[in-house]
């Protein structure tokens, strides 16, 4: 890594976080996609104003996604209502969030084509935190995390327990199963997501232990009053070790995946109901304003002549 982007790398461990995969506009390093060790939760980094160069060799080691400058058109009008719903239902990451639609993601600004992501309708919303504000926070910033993205789950609960009953007045039965079990996946989704960050805390665990071990066993080792039997010893228990580490880092990595799946799928689920429940309400409103049209129909006296 780069010098810069080694020492983000660095802070980030230091505050217990790992990178997932880096995402690149104009070969500069425009987000860095982070998982906490701590909480297993998801969020992106801004780092677009450090000028932090991409080069392959480099960053070999973690997913890249390459962005290229979309302008705002008629075209994009979908993420753009998108944008506007989710900021409306979600108001306090309002200038603090990144949106993706398909192969398009949103910052708050600008729109960006992810030129190596398959075309798809998938749905999904992250946190954005600038480095200089995660650098200032960097010891409350899982809790922030953590605060707000159970915010955002409760307000989605919340919204989707109102709407039952509101549609089970406009609706049959087959429409309102549909929800119901959307709602059900909904909620198998997010246990199977807490399983896996449970495990995934686990991991994280026993990899800071087995690293903790090795730099024991090599402090022991460069010790001036060792034995050729202990160095044979000490040498065999550090092959034992980094085997065990390795392990530990291929299996977190997969945990990593699984749980960015079912974050993905969870927030699939919350963009689509609340845009269902928008497009409802618009059509209620209409509904409403339609019976006031038709009521002036009526003579203002109940005497019809």
């Amino acid at each position: 890594m780069t010098n810069s982007l080694l020492r983000i790398s660095n802070l980030l461990i230091e505050n217990g976080h790992e990178i997932v995969d880096i995402w690149v506009r104009n070969n500069k390093i425009e987000y860095i996609r982070i998982i906490s060790r701590e909480k297993g939760n998801l969020f992106f980094l801004k780092v677009d104003n450090y000028e932090l160069e991409y080069n392959e060799n480099i960053c070999q080691s973690s997913s890249i996604f390459y962005l290229e400058d979309i302008y705002i058109s008629s075209e994009n009008d979908n993420l753009l209502e998108l944008k506007n719903i989710c900021e409306k239902a979600f108001i306090d990451v309002k200038n603090r969030y990144i949106l993706q639609n398909g192969c398009y993601i949103y910052n708050g600004e600008n729109i960006y084509h992810v030129k190596n992501l398959p075309l798809s309708d998938r749905k999904s919303l992250y946190v954005m935190i600038p480095l200089e504000w995660f650098y200032e926070n960097r010891f409350v910033i899982t809790f922030d995390i953590e605060k707000l993205l159970t915010k955002l789950y409760t307000k989605f609960n919340i919204m989707i327990d109102q709407f039952i009953p509101t549609i089970e007045k406009f609706s049959n039965f087959i429409e309102i199963d549909i929800i119901k079990k959307i709602q059900n996946y909904y909620n198998e989704l997010n246990q199977k997501k807490l399983e896996h960050i449970d495990l995934y805390i686990k991991i994280c665990k026993g990899e800071s232990e087995t690293i903790q071990d090795i730099n024991h066993n090599d402090k022991l080792s460069n010790s001036s009053d060792i034995t050729f039997q202990d160095t044979i010893r000490r040498t065999h228990q550090n092959k034992i070790l980094h085997d065990k580490l390795d392990k530990y880092i291929i299996l977190r990595k997969k945990i990593e995946l699984k749980i960015l799946f079912y974050y993905q799928e969870i927030w699939q689920i919350i963009i689509k109901i609340i845009y269902i429940i928008y497009k409802f309400t618009i059509v209620i409103k209409e509904f409403k304003s339609l019976i006031l049209e038709i009521d002036t129909i009526l003579p203002i006296s109940n005497n019809i002549l």
